[in-house]
């Protein structure tokens, strides 16, 4: 009898792990220290590219989506919640597309990573980035693309993303606040 419950939980396990799509890169590999190295530099890059307060509104954007850098979601796939809406790159963002064309990035850079969402429990895909900093510049490019309506990362509807402007101006961008 315990070698049969060991045996059906054994396999129940197998196919938990055979029904997540993961394809890894960089992303597992890079420590919290060199992530942060990263998002410093990353900041840094924003200010002289697009200005402070686009810098700040990227830091917020991102403390707000990852749980300020602690969710499985930044650890895994380096992101502010990229779900995958197509099976190949770009994955249903035409923006990264032109992003990774113009700062000589592949498809091979990127890849999926599939998990429970902590709020809906929700199996979702989400896009992994070769490392931190070209996630935070691939936000910068977007929202610069969008005139930094932060509130679209969101949502397309403008009372949703007046909301989500004011759940991101509460948050303190600390880290470009120390740059």
């Amino acid at each position: 009898m315990v070698k049969k419950i060991l045996v059906i939980g054994v396999i129940g396990f197998l196919l938990i792990m055979l029904s997540k799509k993961v394809t890894r890169n960089n992303a597992m590999n890079q420590s919290p220290e060199e992530k942060q190295k990263d998002v410093i530099r990353a900041l840094s890059d924003i200010i002289k590219k697009y200005g402070r307060q686009s810098a700040e509104i990227v830091e917020q954007l991102f403390r707000l989506e990852t749980a300020h850098f602690t969710s499985v979601q930044w650890k895994v796939c380096n992101t502010a919640g990229m779900e995958v809406f197509a099976k190949e790159f770009p994955y249903g963002w035409s923006t990264l597309k032109k992003y990774a064309d113009q700062n000589g990035l592949k498809a091979s850079d990127f890849s999926t990573y599939t998990m429970t969402e902590n709020r809906t429990g929700k199996q979702k895909t989400f896009i992994v980035f070769p490392n931190a900093y070209t996630s935070f510049m691939f936000v910068a490019f977007l929202l610069n693309s969008r005139g930094w309506n932060a509130g679209s990362w969101y949502s397309t509807d403008p009372i949703k993303q007046m909301t989500y402007m004011a759940k991101l101006t509460a948050i303190t961008p600390k880290l470009t606040n120390a740059l």
